[in-house]
């Protein structure tokens, strides 16, 4: 059984992407999410892609991680700082009196 290479997404611009074909060696197909267009066959003929699909899948999850990667770290809880103390003999004349 032969085991599947891993696709490899290469973002090229804001929304565009090239993916390697998967019928075609040496081939690469460049998709454009915000045209909504691949440079394909099956897309030239108003068909949706299988490399479309693969860059839509792909760029909604990394936007997804992107997003919650760069969430501001959360506001820590004010802290009661204590008030002065006094210091020497009037520290001692606070305690003994």
């Amino acid at each position: 059984m032969q085991q599947q290479q891993p696709t490899t997404i290469r973002r090229v611009g804001q929304g565009q992407y090239v993916i390697p074909s998967r019928t075609r060696a040496n081939h690469d197909h460049r998709i454009d999410l915000i045209a909504g267009t691949c440079s394909c066959e099956a897309s030239q003929h108003g068909k949706r892609c299988w490399a479309y699909g693969v860059a839509e899948a792909y760029s909604t999850t990394m936007g997804a991680y992107l997003k919650s990667y760069r969430q501001p770290a959360p506001t820590p809880a004010p802290v009661a700082i204590p008030m002065a103390r006094p210091a020497g003999m009037a520290a001692l004349q606070e305690c003994f009196g």
